[in-house]
């Protein structure tokens, strides 16, 4: 019989039959709360204590990168995700989510990217295409980097739950693949998006405007987003080689199929 079937009891004179345990708790029947090192499973506490440290840190981190969202000439300098300096006329290009801000001499100027068409007259065709191609990457990771604030929250929870760090612990092969997989899927998700931002508002960005040199660097919230990335990958990659205490009340029960409440053996 494979783990992830169940005996269920049967009447004499009956042939035993199997039953597979369905939807979400399939991954219930199979041990994932085994899979880990026993090193973590003794040291709970303090490691999920640092995980959640960890994850605050990430949250400060994507609350600065989501500030790139904004539209008005201060935040966008503040939290630009990317920078490029005009050093011949001492100017600055701060590129953000929603809009971008040009200073120069004692003029500047502030252009949300819902107001920009891409399509000036005087440009050239590669000039357009670049435009464009900045202005959907930036407007399409603003969705991605709100959801990375709020998906924090959640998982600072997980790591709360499973270590039991202020309150009686209460983890489950259940509570493991949740922290597991919304741990591993919204990072995913937001580095597709910045990997995006970063190759059509930094690596495609001409080097010369107008014949002047122009140097681009990542801007504060470009790196704060990266960072915040990282940390969730480790927090998640933590999540799976920290196994579940077998001994737990909680944990036999979720090791069992709901098929048959009265007399699963698995």
């Amino acid at each position: 019989m494979s783990e992830t079937d169940a005996k269920v009891p049967v009447a004499d004179g009956e042939k035993p039959q199997t039953q597979r345990c369905a939807g979400v708790y399939s991954f219930c029947c199979i041990p994932v709360g085994h899979i880990g090192l026993k090193i973590l499973d003794k040291q709970r506490k303090p490691v999920m204590a640092v995980m959640v440290v960890l994850k605050i840190v990430a949250l400060v981190l994507s609350i600065v990168a989501a500030c790139g969202a904004a539209t008005d000439s201060d935040t966008v300098k503040a939290v630009s995700w990317t920078h490029g300096e005009v050093k011949e006329f001492g100017g600055d290009i701060y590129i953000a989510l929603n809009a971008y801000y040009l200073t120069g001499g004692n003029q500047s100027r502030l252009m949300k990217w819902e107001d920009e068409g891409c399509d000036a007259s005087e440009a050239s065709q590669d000039s357009q295409d670049l435009c464009k191609n900045c202005k959907s990457a930036a407007t399409g990771t603003v969705l991605a980097a709100i959801a990375g604030v709020i998906t924090k929250i959640p998982g600072i929870s997980n790591c709360l739950t499973r270590g039991g760090v202020f309150f009686k612990m209460s983890d489950s092969p259940k509570s493991k693949f949740m922290a597991v997989l919304t741990g591993l899927i919204q990072p995913i998700v937001l580095l597709t998006s910045a990997l995006s931002y970063g190759q059509y508002c930094y690596a495609d960005l001409p080097d010369h405007i107008n014949g002047t040199d122009v140097d681009y660097s990542n801007g504060p919230g470009y790196v704060s987003v990266l960072i915040a990335i990282v940390l969730d990958i480790f927090v998640a990659i933590i999540h799976i080689i920290t196994p579940c205490p077998e001994g737990s009340e909680l944990y036999a029960q979720q090791m069992k199929s709901p098929v048959d409440d009265k007399g699963v053996d698995l």
